[in-house]
This record gives C-alpha cells, sequence and structure tokens, in this order.
C-alpha cells in the first residue's frame, strides 16, 4: 500500500477510502473542497498500482493501522469509504478500536459514486 496524504498534519484527520479499482485520485472532487480545513490520508490499496498484489481487506486496514501507530495519530476525525473501500472502512474500525486509536465519525457507503461520467471521476 502507498499512503498519500494532502493539507496540515495538525489539521484534524480525515482517511479517505475509494472504491474498487479507483484510485485515490478519484477523490479529487472532495478533497479539494477539505484539503485546507483537513489532512487528508488518501491509501492506494496494493493492486491498484505497478508491481504490487491487492491480498485482503483485512491486510489493508492493517496497512493504514499501522500507518496511523507509525506517525503517532491517535484520533482519526473521519473514515469515509466508497464501495470496497467502504469493506476496508468497517475492517479499520475494528482495529483502530482494538489499538487505542480513537474514530469520531465513519461515512460508509456500498455504493458507487458517479463523478464526471465514470465510477472513479
Amino acid at each position: 500500500m502507498l499512503v498519500n496524504t494532502i493539507g496540515k498534519a495538525d489539521n484534524k484527520k480525515i482517511i479517505m477510502l475509494p472504491g474498487s479499482f479507483c484510485n485515490s485520485k478519484s477523490m479529487a472532487g472532495l478533497y479539494n473542497i477539505l484539503k485546507d480545513d483537513y489532512y487528508i490520508i488518501l491509501p492506494e490499496y496494493s493492486g491498484h498500482y505497478e508491481n504490487s498484489t491487492f491480498t485482503t481487506r483485512k491486510q489493508e486496514a492493517l496497512y493504514i493501522t499501522e500507518y496511523l501507530e507509525s506517525n503517532h495519530i491517535k484520533v482519526v476525525d473521519m473514515i469515509y469509504g466508497q464501495s470496497m473501500g467502504a469493506e476496508i472502512g468497517i475492517e479499520l474500525l475494528y482495529q483502530l478500536t482494538d489499538r487505542g486509536i480513537k474514530v469520531s465519525h465513519a461515512s460508509i457507503s456500498r455504493i458507487y459514486r458517479i463523478l464526471q461520467g465514470g465510477v472513479c471521476g
């Protein structure tokens, strides 16, 4: 997994989880609005970039959990997940709770958001 970030690290944190076969740029319509007020964490799932293979939702959530721990992030203000991102988001909620990382809000959607004529935007 690769992790992209946008915004200032001392702002409130939002993790944005795109759907299947969508990269983090598919969330641009949202993160461009939020980037001045929030620190946006945008994972690129394994298997969604060259020389990588997707494993499981559980493993992808673990990569995010480990990223947060290694960056000393103890509070996530929101997890936003679409489609497969929603499934990873649910697993992530379990893992973060188990590790003592607080999640204030979550928006989990199993439907695709169609932006600008395509599933991924």
